[in-house]
């Protein structure tokens, strides 16, 4: 199984009722526009950096990954309305992600989350949490 194939499949056995995505931002962006209503959407991006460490009883390779956890909100919205959802986003999709991911074994925990709130990537105007961290697994070299 890839790397890519067990963390969706991690994401997924979470069932916290997000979509989704790995992709590229401009193949990402047509994706988003046809999400309705309330529904929240995890969108990976297509991961090109990493690192390769060789040491004396070890290999690991590290991928920085940048997930986004979105929601779609109404163009016309106040500052506080996006606040809320950016709270609700957190509480129901970025910590428990946090919490299950060093809890579950399949990669090396996570000592350091790097979250950023964004302004708006999509053209369907969606709230979102960026979360950016080094997932590290074991691999011979």
């Amino acid at each position: 199984m890839t790397t890519l194939q067990k963390l969706l499949s991690f994401i997924e056995s979470l069932g916290v009722g997000y979509k989704v995505f790995y992709d590229e931002a401009a193949a990402m962006n047509v994706k988003a526009d046809l999400l309705h209503g309330g529904d929240g959407f995890i969108y990976i991006e297509e991961w090109r950096e990493g690192t390769y460490v060789k040491e004396k009883y070890f290999s690991a390779k590290t991928t920085r990954i940048r997930m986004r956890f979105c929601k779609l909100c109404a163009l016309d919205g106040e500052a506080t309305e996006r606040e809320a959802l950016r709270e609700q986003i957190e509480a129901e999709a970025v910590l428990p992600f946090c919490k299950a991911y060093n809890a579950s074994g399949l990669f090396s925990p996570v000592s350091a989350w790097s979250w950023v709130s964004s302004i708006s990537r999509f053209d369907c105007n969606e709230v979102s949490l960026i979360l950016s961290f080094n997932l590290k697994e074991s691999i011979c070299l």
